[in-house]
């Protein structure tokens, strides 16, 4: 029974939450070259690899200028970055 919440009150969340995804993925791409998401390889439980995936808030290639984000304004991040990133879209 716990289950079908899970899974009923997660879809419910998609669905009303699409409208903001579908505004973010546009903005990003309206900004800058390259997709709209970016997938991060992570290890999981057992040492298995998976995918992340998350809306993209940097410039492409700013991960090979450095990994550390430096300070409030950092030239890699773009405008809808920061806002991305201050909401923890």
């Amino acid at each position: 029974m716990i289950r079908f919440f899970d899974i009923l009150f997660s879809f419910l969340g998609i669905l009303f939450l699409s409208p903001v995804f579908l505004f973010l993925y546009i903005a990003i791409r309206l900004e800058s070259k390259g997709g709209g998401f970016y997938k991060q390889l992570r290890v999981g439980r057992g040492e298995t690899d998976f995918y992340v995936y998350k809306f993209r808030s940097m410039r492409i290639g700013a991960d090979k200028q450095g990994l550390i984000t430096v300070g409030g304004r950092d030239p890699r991040i773009t405008r809808i970055g920061y806002f991305i990133r201050k909401y923890k879209l």
